[in-house]
């Protein structure tokens, strides 16, 4: 898989770093890339609410939850990319997003062959 484009937005859906890696693509302009940057994180940000949280309804359950998380390595951090959007797989390109524990996202655009 060839990585034709690299995106890096910061916590609050800014446009901080972009690189094109393969040519080939169609050329945007900054201000399209700004626009593309807004609307992924705009997406990221709807899919995130729109996941279904996890409900502690007792005391036992939820030690239970936390053993197990602890039991992983994972921490449990609103800014991990465990909700919202994480991938668009078309017949032309995949796109993925991964969000660090700062809140930054990076975003990969990568053709199918």
């Amino acid at each position: 898989m060839k990585v034709y484009s690299i995106l890096i937005l910061n916590k609050a859906g800014g446009l901080i770093y972009q690189n094109e890696l393969q040519p080939g693509l169609s050329k945007l302009t900054a201000n399209d890339y700004l626009v593309l940057a807004g609307t992924l994180h705009g997406v990221h940000a709807i899919g995130s609410k729109l996941a279904p949280t996890i409900s502690t309804t007792s005391k036992s359950e939820a030690a239970s939850q936390n053993a197990q998380i602890l039991s992983t390595g994972k921490q449990m951090s609103s800014n991990t990319n465990r909700t919202g959007l994480k991938s668009v797989e078309t017949d032309l390109f995949n796109l993925y997003i991964f969000q660090t524990v700062s809140g930054l996202k990076f975003i990969s655009i990568r053709g199918i062959f």
